[in-house]
């Protein structure tokens, strides 16, 4: 009988194992606290050359604004279909795996804009909106994202965006393309999470590149 017993209880403990989903695990793309170099402020402008004599006087250059002193919003920002979902979407040669149990921590597409916003911030040594954000109402230059290629795949993370940067009017100033591959260290899921933030790095250092070329308002 006492066999029997320890029998049974060992069945049931194995079905209730069975029985028990699998654990979630989330992941975000922000950033850790390790500082960002500021981008350095616009060189200021080469003094003028006396014109020769019978010659035109040439044109004053505009003068840059430091991208400190921009009022900086991130949005709209678009996705690709199969990627607005909360779930990671891995590609595996010609086939996309949806991985239930690993999961963004937010929707992906606000994901993406937080921690660009977050990069850009402290490249910029300033605050960074999103159009989630009351922040973004005031902003004096807007960067509009269509986010072509946010792929996943166990050796390497890609990134390809179509960017462009408005005033507070929605005349654009200046629009450009980040393309960006990072492989993954060991394969697993920090690593790839790690390599898709060191992709928003490389966008967030293009997008301060070129807002340090605009001039003031």
């Amino acid at each position: 009988m006492k066999a029997a017993a320890l029998a049974a209880c060992g069945l049931a403990l194995v079905l209730a194992a069975c029985g028990t989903p699998p654990r979630e695990r989330f992941y975000t793309l922000m950033p850790d606290d390790a500082p960002v170099p500021a981008t350095q402020a616009a060189a200021p402008p080469l003094p003028a050359v006396p014109p020769s004599a019978g010659q035109p006087p040439a044109p004053r250059r505009p003068a840059l604004q430091p991208p400190a002193l921009q009022r900086v919003a991130l949005g709209p920002l678009t996705l690709p279909e199969s990627l607005r979902r909360p779930q990671l979407v891995m590609r595996l040669g010609e086939r996309l795996e949806v991985y239930e149990q690993r999961r963004w921590i937010q929707p992906l597409d606000a994901e993406i804009a937080d921690a660009l916003a977050e990069r850009l911030g402290r490249r910029l040594a300033a605050p960074v909106a999103t159009l989630r954000q009351a922040a973004a109402a005031g902003a004096t230059r807007r960067i509009a994202l269509d986010v072509r290629r946010f792929e996943s795949t166990p050796a390497m993370a890609s990134l390809d965006v179509l960017w462009s940067i408005a005033d507070g009017l929605g005349k654009r100033l200046a629009d450009g393309r980040t393309e960006a591959r990072q492989p993954c260290a060991d394969g697993g899921e920090a690593a790839l999470i790690a390599a898709h933030g060191a992709n928003l790095d490389r966008l967030a250092a293009e997008l301060a590149q070129a807002l340090a070329t605009l001039p003031a308002e």
